[in-house]
């Protein structure tokens, strides 16, 4: 399958009103994963193995 046809599919899947619902959720469920004001992640030292 050619990429112009998936991507023409998928852009015209997220102008209808399905697509917009669909949409909305996802944003909703990246905003509760992963919210803009999270820390950053933290520096965990690694213990030495090597004797």
């Amino acid at each position: 399958m050619d990429i112009a046809a998936i991507t023409g599919s998928l852009s015209n899947l997220l102008k209808s009103d399905l697509g917009a619902v669909l949409l909305n959720i996802f944003r909703t469920l990246l905003e509760f994963f992963s919210p803009s004001n999270a820390p950053a992640a933290d520096d965990v030292p690694l213990p030495n193995t090597q004797g």
